[in-house]
């Protein structure tokens, strides 16, 4: 399942891990 796609550090998201992953490359 494709959650969300984004290229803000490269990061691809498709699982929640994925999203926690991306939400700490953000802050």
């Amino acid at each position: 399942i494709k959650m969300v796609e984004t290229t803000v550090e490269g990061v691809e998201i498709d699982t929640p891990e994925d999203l926690e992953r991306a939400k700490k490359l953000w802050k």
